[in-house]
């Protein structure tokens, strides 16, 4: 891992799941073709690097997307049935 206060921020649960969506919304983006063909080889560079820094923090994207679906099928059950 780094050196410093800025190896911390790995290990932050809110810094996580910003990394954890940030490189989340580049991949959807890169898959929807909505990056400029000049642009490709940064996004791509950006994701890769993301990709390692998340990979050093002590958390991992599975439990972070687990703990999200568990969130979301919670607040399924909360919010008011619509009718038709």
């Amino acid at each position: 891992m780094g050196f410093g206060e800025s190896a911390k921020l790995l290990d932050d649960r809110t810094f996580f799941k910003l990394l954890g969506e940030a490189r989340k919304r580049l991949q959807e983006k890169l898959i929807e073709a909505k990056i400029p063909e000049k642009s490709l080889n940064v996004v791509r560079i950006c994701i890769d690097h993301i990709t390692i820094l998340l990979q050093q923090s002590r958390y991992s994207l599975d439990q972070f997307f687990r703990y999200r679906c568990i969130i979301n099928f919670l607040i399924s059950f909360s919010s008011p049935i619509k009718s038709f």
